[in-house]
């Protein structure tokens, strides 16, 4: 067996690679900014054919996190590959109210329906809310003690990225779950105030939480996120308010050990802060 895993450069890729190195499988990872000898010059948003070709070639097992506009060409190559599986990391959006219309839910979508379509054994990973992302108010907590964000009560089900990855690592080593959409949660529904609080006990020193007003927030929008999909994350934060997140036990069920806690992570990570 030999794993390609793609955006080895993201928190989870780099994870899923690691992990599969540790366990002596072989695995070489791809990105768009390479870097060491186990990586490849990729870009799957518009992949060169032979970039492609060069990837794939002797693999027979893929960690994909890839837009739609590659699909088709990822697809192509993948079959001529000889691929046999493919561990799509996706994103819980397209299990949302609203998917139908919802920007981010319709891209991952549609890399899903490609790969439905495509032959390929495939198994995708929908994570809940990653833990990481709180590590967007490492700088206000650093400067200021305190987050700043809208919805502050938005009740998310936060899922470490270490998780999802034994979750990909163990499909990629086993199988059996073709065909199947994994919804990955964390163990409880925490609101982001919660998130704050134990950041704080982590920490050992208080955080302070100022609700933004959407008017607010867009102001701080990163410029790489478009004004109409920030609306899309605004309206979908609003919601958690008072539709808090199922809570699986899919990781559990998959790996035999227990999700484990946004404190747990914390504690894990508490440098990064």
């Amino acid at each position: 067996m030999t794993v390609l895993v793609t955006g080895v450069r993201g928190g989870i890729g780099g994870n899923v690679l690691a992990r599969l190195a540790a366990e002596d499988i072989p695995a070489r990872g791809t990105s768009t900014e390479p870097s060491g000898p186990e990586t490849a010059r990729l870009d799957l948003a518009a992949p060169d054919p032979a970039d492609l070709a060069a990837a794939l070639d002797g693999v027979d097992r893929v960690f994909l996190y890839t837009q739609p506009g590659g699909i088709d060409a990822f697809v192509d190559a993948a079959r001529k590959a000889g691929v046999q599986l493919v561990v799509q990391l996706s994103s819980s959006a397209v299990r949302m109210p609203g998917a139908a219309t919802n920007s981010i839910a319709r891209r991952h979508r549609e890399v899903e329906e490609a790969l439905a379509a495509s032959g390929l054994g495939h198994t995708v990973l929908h994570p809940h809310a990653l833990a990481h992302n709180s590590l967007s108010w490492t700088p206000s907590i650093r400067a200021h003690r305190t987050v700043e964000i809208p919805h502050p009560d938005a009740r998310l089900a936060f899922v470490d990225p270490d998780d999802v990855a034994r979750v990909a690592v163990e499909v990629l080593r086993h199988g059996g779950r073709e065909g199947e959409s994994l919804y990955l949660t964390g163990p409880e529904s925490l609101s982001h105030r919660d998130q704050v609080g134990i950041l704080a006990e982590v920490l050992g020193h208080p955080i302070a939480v100022r609700a933004l007003t959407d008017e607010e927030a867009h102001a701080r929008r990163p410029s790489r996120i478009p004004p109409a999909v920030f609306d899309e994350m605004l309206a979908s934060s609003a919601r958690a308010v008072t539709a808090p997140p199922d809570i699986t036990t899919t990781i559990e069920d998959v790996t035999g050990v227990r999700a484990r806690t946004y404190r747990e992570w914390a504690v894990r990570n508490r440098a990064r802060f």
